[in-house]
């Protein structure tokens, strides 16, 4: 089946071949796989996690839209982020920076809703960028 992640910005991945996927969806991790039924779910911050070939590839998402039809799949999120482009030490200052924002209720602007929503992502960056690097050491060792 083929693979788009479109977010306003770019094309992150665009007609790729895949043959699993498994996104995060505000039910839970969903998985998809060749033929599967036509269906939308909305997505939330999290993991994306697709087989191409032999290898999986992590990426981190935000929040958006996932369209499975006719064995083709279409992430529509606002942030889209493979592993690899990730850097790790900065996702880390990242996360540690969200974490603190979370934190700070005392504010009057504060929105707890987007500061949860920042912190899922800055965490599924962290992750993926994490288990990427693990994944590169296992393969040159």
């Amino acid at each position: 089946m083929q693979m788009q992640v479109v977010t306003p910005e770019r094309s992150v991945v665009r007609g790729v071949t895949i043959k699993a996927v498994v996104v995060p969806s505000v039910e839970g991790y969903l998985g998809v796989l060749p033929r599967h039924a036509p269906m939308v779910a909305t997505l939330k911050p999290g993991i994306v996690r697709y087989k191409q070939d032999n290898h999986y590839y992590l990426m981190a998402v935000s929040g958006g839209f996932l369209e499975v039809s006719e064995n083709q799949v279409t992430l529509l999120v606002d942030r889209a982020e493979p592993a690899h482009e990730i850097n790790i030490s900065e996702a880390r200052q990242y996360y540690d920076q969200m974490l603190g924002a979370s934190q700070n209720k005392g504010d009057p602007s504060f929105d707890e809703e987007e500061a949860l929503m920042n912190l899922e992502l800055a965490r599924a960056r962290l992750k993926a960028a994490e288990a990427n690097q693990e994944g590169n050491r296992r393969q040159s060792h």
